[in-house]
């Protein structure tokens, strides 16, 4: 086989949202169908952002309210449960932790069923499974917090509902602006571009949409701008430390590193998204043909860049018995 027949020299690898489906992004999935629907049968109501069934929680006293009660107590997070200035505040913080499980609205739930089908696929190939639910739990606790506090202040007469997996997606999202291969686009775009305005004009519509509804009760206007906020500043402290691979251009790393995005084992410089522990044989095994294929590509790069007479006799050799094992 020659270098040129090998699919991984004819085309430079490629972030996707596609593949198949992990574990992550099937767990999620799973939470964010099942997390509704148990909210709309105790709560008796498909959508959580609704006056009457904001006023049937405080003040009801039908047979259904005991239920709505229970809805709002597990999932519905609002200012007046974490920030103490608000009038009728009920100190019920264990709700930031809980009111991601379950979307405020129906044609929300479905939005953030299609987003986590392909924000979901494309992140956990970066992060692995594990990676990817402790990232969807971290920004979805750390912006309904900075929402809490804030929402309360930008819009005292109101009351913002902050709920559901979405603002975590955009999270999830904006780390791409920086990782997302330089060369590679999305509809005729560069792809980094694309994803920042992207970013941008959904927290934008999110917070306009909020803000001028006559409602007075509010889907929260800030929580997903939070979310985004969080995830750049955590994935500018990574790429400043280089544990985050650079995709594209010049400084392209990716063959150095593996799949989920972590260095392979011996390396010096390791990464957040390291494994930790000693690994078996069989994960030792990954990682040294995961080492091996990461040369073959750095090489396989060289020639494509300046001409296979810039290989050193050892590099040549090195790709001679590679090619050679691969016929057997």
């Amino acid at each position: 086989m020659g270098y040129e027949d090998r699919d991984y020299y004819r085309e430079r690898p490629r972030l996707e949202f596609s593949g198949a489906m992990g574990r992550g992004t099937l767990t999620l999935l799973i939470i964010v169908a099942a997390g509704y629907f148990v909210a709309v049968i105790v709560g008796n109501s498909l959508s959580f952002v609704d006056s009457r069934w904001i006023t049937e929680v405080f003040v009801g006293d039908s047979e259904s309210a005991p239920n709505a009660r229970l809805a709002y107590l597990m999932f519905v997070l609002t200012g007046r449960d974490v920030a103490p200035w608000v009038n009728a505040y009920t100190i019920q913080p264990w709700k930031i932790f809980t009111s991601w499980l379950v979307e405020p609205t129906l044609f929300s739930m479905v939005l953030a069923l299609i987003g986590v089908y392909f924000v979901g696929r494309a992140m956990e190939d970066l992060l692995g499974a594990r990676r990817l639910l402790l990232a969807v739990f971290a920004l979805s606790a750390i912006s309904a917090l900075c929402a809490a506090i804030v929402d309360p202040l930008l819009l005292p007469h109101r009351i913002s509902v902050i709920m559901g997996v979405h603002a975590a997606l955009l999270g999830l999202m904006t780390p791409l602006c920086w990782i997302y291969p330089r060369d590679q686009l999305i509809f005729t775009f560069r792809a980094r571009s694309f994803i920042a305005v992207l970013i941008v004009a959904m927290v934008g519509l999110n917070a306009l949409l909020a803000v001028v509804s006559p409602d007075a009760v509010i889907q929260s206007p800030s929580q997903p701008a939070f979310a985004v906020l969080a995830a750049a500043g955590f994935t500018l402290l990574l790429k400043k430390r280089g544990r985050l691979p650079n995709m594209g251009g010049e400084e392209d790393d990716r063959a150095s590193w593996g799949r989920p995005v972590y260095r392979p084992e011996g390396e010096e410089r390791g990464s957040f998204f390291s494994p930790r522990g000693e690994p078996d044989a069989e994960v030792k095994e990954r990682s040294t043909e995961r080492a091996e294929k990461a040369k073959v590509d750095a090489l396989l790069e060289k020639i494509s860049r300046n001409g296979i007479h810039s290989l050193s006799k050892s590099e040549r050799d090195f790709l001679d018995s590679h090619s050679r094992r691969l016929k057997r």
